[in-house]
């Protein structure tokens, strides 16, 4: 059987589609050197449906004493131009920074993966994303995505990371099951 670009194309359009018309999969894990009581914050991998393949960022921050986030900061690496941007950066590399969207905010995520941190990694993990938050970044669509970003974020907290080249929903998923599932 060959296999032509057009059906290969066809191919990654289903897989999009099913990944972002899956229902989402929100599952929150401990590491296992933190106790609750020392955690007091809390990091999320968060996946959304956006554009063609979908969307990774982070969300952070301190906790109640219920465990409810009650300080909430997001960030992730766009195109400085959105859209077109997104078109370009799948040829070639454009300009991005790492910032919080107000469709990060209001959509529903498709997969979430929560970490409880310690106020030591909180701060850690605040100025490593100010630093980085701080300079333009290049983006592609295949050498530095969005999954790029949550790698080095992965990595800033100890964590191992999947492939950057799964769909946004897929790398949560397979950051949870590299990094551990239950409390």
């Amino acid at each position: 059987m060959r296999v032509t670009w057009s059906s290969s194309f066809a191919v990654a359009i289903g897989l999009a589609i099913l990944t972002l018309t899956s229902s989402p999969t929100i599952v929150s894990a401990e590491p296992t050197d933190v106790r609750p009581t020392d955690a007091q914050y809390f990091i999320d991998f968060r996946s959304r449906a956006g554009y063609v393949f979908g969307h990774t960022y982070i969300v952070y921050g301190r906790l109640n004493a219920r465990g409810q986030p009650v300080e909430v900061r997001y960030a992730g690496i766009y195109p400085l131009d959105d859209g077109r941007g997104l078109v370009f950066g799948s040829v070639i590399p454009v300009a991005a920074s790492v910032r919080g969207l107000e469709d990060d905010r209001k959509a529903t995520p498709t997969s979430v993966y929560r970490r409880r941190i310690t106020a030591t990694q909180y701060a850690r993990l605040s100025a490593a994303v100010h630093r980085v938050g701080a300079t333009e970044h290049p983006w592609h669509l295949m050498f530095y995505n969005c999954n790029n970003f949550a790698i080095e974020v992965a990595q800033w907290l100890g964590l191992r990371a999947p492939s950057a080249m799964l769909l946004p929903r897929a790398f949560i998923d397979e950051l949870r099951d590299l990094n551990g599932r239950g409390i």
